[in-house]
């Protein structure tokens, strides 16, 4: 794996003690940086919450990397170590994601990490496609 994902160290003690419960943190979403591991550089970060626009089970993940370093792989690296680390630590059975109608890079990344599109659906004035992921 290039990249590593750094936990905020104050919110890492209440997510261990989460697990496997993880739907115990409804009320605070998991932070984390998205670190590249030769230089210790922060490119971005990744997270998974609640949308409380989407039907339930809503826990979706999100991301951002910088723009300097879009379209190497790593939003897609980040999103499937989060995936796979949920699925495989937690009695969550479903996470969602949503992205902007018109931005096909994210829609990419979304997709190529495993998630099925579901709908389209406006939250907060703006129109998003709507995807989920269900445990095999």
């Amino acid at each position: 794996m290039i990249l590593e994902i750094e936990m905020d160290r104050l919110r890492l003690e209440s997510f261990v003690e989460a697990i496997p419960d993880i739907d115990s943190l409804e009320e605070e979403p998991l932070r984390m940086a998205i670190v590249l591991k030769e230089t210790n550089q922060v490119i971005g970060w990744i997270v998974s919450g609640y949308k409380e626009e989407l039907a339930k089970p809503n826990r979706e993940i999100g991301y951002a990397i910088s723009n300097t370093m879009t379209g190497c792989g790593y939003a897609t690296e980040a999103a499937v170590g989060l995936v796979d680390f949920i699925f495989q630590n937690t009695t969550t059975k479903e996470l969602v994601a949503t992205a902007r109608d018109y931005n096909d890079s994210s829609n990419a990344v979304i997709k190529k990490s495993g998630f099925v599109y579901e709908k389209e659906q406006e939250i907060d004035g703006h129109n998003y496609f709507c995807y989920r992921l269900k445990k095999s």
